[in-house]
C-alpha cells in the first residue's frame, strides 16, 4: 500500500514537470512582439531582461503591498483579469505571472493557454482539452481532481463573438474548480463580458 502511493505520487509529480515545461519552453520561445514585421525576441530574451514590476497595493487593506502571484494565490479571491489598451504588456505580465508561480509552487497545476485555440474546443473534458492541447492525449486528468489549478488565458479580446461567448462559458462552469487569469483589452472586457448578467461576477 505504501509502495502503490509512492508510485502514485512519482507518477504524478512527473506529470506536472512535464506538463510545465512544456508549457514553459513555449511561452520563452514565443515572440515577444508578433506585430513587428520581422522576427522579434522572444520571451527568454525579455523576460529576464526586463523588470516588470508585479507588485500591487491594496488600498482596501491599508494600502498593504503584494505581487500579483500572492494576491492570486490567496484562497479567498476568486479569478482576475488583467485589463488595458493594446500593446501596453498584458501578455507579457501573463506569462511573468505564470512563470514565476510554476517555479515558486511545488503543488499548484498550471496552463498557459491562447484563447484562439479555443476554437477547436468541442465541449470535451476542459481538463483533457488542455492536455491534448499539450500533445498530452493519455488521460492522467484524476492526478489534479484535488489540486488547485490555475488557467492563464490570454487573449480573450483576440476572438470571435462566438468563441468568447464559449470561452465565457467554460469559465463559468469551471469556476469552482478552476482559478482563471485572464488578459482583455479594456473595452473589450467592458462591452462583452462585464456588462453581461450571468458573467459580471466571474472576476
Amino acid at each position: 500500500m505504501v509502495n502503490e502511493e509512492k508510485d502514485y505520487k512519482k507518477q504524478k509529480q512527473y506529470w506536472r514537470n512535464i506538463i510545465l515545461e512544456i508549457q514553459r519552453l513555449q511561452i520563452l520561445s514565443t515572440s515577444a512582439m508578433p506585430w513587428m514585421a520581422s522576427e522579434s525576441v522572444s520571451y527568454e530574451f525579455i523576460i529576464p531582461s526586463l523588470i516588470v514590476n508585479t507588485t500591487l497595493t491594496l488600498k482596501k487593506r491599508g494600502k498593504k503591498k503584494c505581487t500579483f502571484n500572492q494576491f492570486i494565490q490567496q484562497k479567498q479571491l476568486g479569478n482576475a483579469v488583467v485589463i488595458g489598451e493594446a500593446g501596453v504588456g498584458k501578455s507579457t505580465l501573463l506569462s511573468c505571472m505564470f512563470l514565476n508561480l510554476i517555479e515558486r509552487s511545488a503543488e499548484d497545476l498550471c496552463f498557459f493557454i491562447d484563447a484562439r485555440n479555443f476554437y477547436e474546443y468541442d465541449n470535451e473534458d476542459f481538463l483533457e482539452f488542455l492536455l491534448q492541447g499539450l500533445g498530452i492525449n493519455k488521460n492522467i486528468s484524476y492526478y489534479f481532481e484535488s489540486k488547485c489549478i490555475y488557467i492563464f488565458i490570454d487573449g480573450l479580446d483576440e476572438v470571435d463573438k462566438k468563441t468568447l461567448s464559449n470561452i465565457m462559458q467554460v469559465i463559468y462552469r469551471n469556476r469552482l474548480k478552476f482559478r482563471f487569469i485572464v488578459a482583455c483589452r479594456d473595452y473589450v472586457f467592458a462591452n462583452h463580458v462585464a456588462c453581461h448578467k450571468q458573467w459580471s461576477g466571474i472576476f
